[in-house]
């Protein structure tokens, strides 16, 4: 692709954007080809389709598992069935991903290679920069892994804290490469598009307040990951029916909203008796860009450790967090330390309860502190942190 300056033309360089999904990044790369060629490669067949819609003119769509060489006409079945068994097993195999942007980077030459999350990238090895967004603000251990920092060229990070937060964690004095230029998971826009009364008539809900259930997939269930509520809790499938029944008699909604891992965990046959219950359907291991409608429509968001929280404590929506009860987790590793969870912290089902009843029917006693939480976290809060990434990026082309 050539663009036209004063008589001259000049061939955009070209960025190869490696895109778990859609929601986060696109904002950015309409951004960027304004001077750029945005080339995108995704191992989702959904958010391939997606964004081909959206008329990119260049996507590359990838396995994560090696092609195996049968040469027979059942072939591609049974790579399908290899893949398929890869994913129920959790095989951490991206040979399939390794070659494929081996092939792409060799015929696109692109100037430089972003990835909305961590991993597959930092394992290719290129002469090109990588830079990494992580594909969310959480509290779990993303921006604190050294790997992350030692495979990328450029890291951003969603304010000074965690630029702070890194240096004392790893005893860093050369930062130059930890970028401090806000998240792009947060828009101003976010806290405009809300209009709960048609949001709710859209997705037949009963009330018009709304408490949003989002966890993330490893709070309490390392390393099976089937787990949404702690084991304390009981049968997790119940306890949401007791939910659902408890807001009922609140004048409120429940809908749940599962991590994308968790999506097989839940039957909507069980919750389609309930006319104050939503279920979000979400991409099938990945994130869609219809997650952001949900969490602005919501009023109390309950999750742990998930990205919801930050991006709902931004939005200044009522917070319920549910303590991680994993084995393996821990606050010292944490990207974000556990007294920054502006909201009720429950250790159990009555907590969670007694949570949810002081939101609805009491006075709301975390709002200051969920000011001072954005202003610490977030850099530029009420700006579009994609016009300066967009600015640093052509400085480095």
């Amino acid at each position: 692709m050539r663009i036209k300056l004063k008589n001259k033309i000049f061939k955009k360089k070209k960025i190869v954007i490696v895109a778990d999904s859609n929601a986060d990044l696109l904002r950015l790369s309409l951004r960027l080809r304004k001077y750029f060629e945005i080339i995108w490669l995704t191992y989702h067949r959904e958010v391939y389709k997606e964004l081909k819609k959206l008329n990119f003119k260049k996507l590359y769509l990838c396995n994560l598992t090696k092609n195996i060489n049968v040469n027979f006409f059942f072939g591609g079945f049974i790579q399908k069935i290899f893949d398929k068994i890869s994913n129920v097993l959790r095989l951490k195999r991206i040979e399939g991903f390794l070659e494929k942007i081996k092939y792409v980077e060799k015929k696109e030459n692109p100037f430089c290679f972003i990835a909305d999350t961590f991993d597959l990238l930092k394992f290719y090895e290129t002469n090109k920069p990588k830079l990494s967004f992580g594909h969310s603000v959480t509290y779990k251990k993303f921006f604190l892994e050294r790997s992350n920092l030692t495979n990328y060229d450029y890291l951003f990070l969603p304010g000074n804290y965690h630029l702070k937060r890194i240096k004392k964690y790893f005893s860093l004095n050369n930062t130059e490469n930890l970028k401090v230029l806000g998240s792009i998971k947060i828009s101003p826009s976010m806290r405009s598009n809300i209009n709960k009364k048609k949001f709710n008539k859209n997705i037949k809900l009963k009330y018009n307040f709304n408490v949003l259930f989002a966890p993330s997939h490893d709070a309490h269930d390392l390393p099976y990951k089937v787990k949404f509520f702690p084991k304390k809790y009981g049968d997790q499938m119940k306890i949401l029916e007791k939910l659902a029944l408890f807001l009922d008699k609140l004048g409120a909604n429940l809908i749940i909203k599962l991590h994308h891992y968790h999506t097989s965990q839940i039957s909507t046959k069980i919750f389609n008796k309930y006319k104050n219950v939503h279920i979000f359907k979400s991409g099938n291991f990945f994130d869609v860009k219809e997650s952001s409608e949900f969490i602005s429509n919501s009023d109390i968001i309950i999750t742990d450790t998930s990205g919801v929280g930050t991006t709902g404590i931004y939005l200044n929506k009522k917070m319920v967090f549910i303590e991680p009860s994993s084995k393996k987790w821990s606050w010292k590793h944490a990207d974000i330390e556990s007294y920054l969870r502006p909201g009720y912290v429950c250790h159990n089902y009555k907590d969670l309860k007694r949570s949810l009843n002081n939101y609805i029917n009491k006075k709301d006693n975390f709002k200051k502190k969920r000011n001072k939480f954005v202003k610490k976290v977030f850099y530029k809060p009420h700006k579009d942190a994609t016009i300066e990434i967009a600015k640093f990026i052509r400085s480095i082309s």
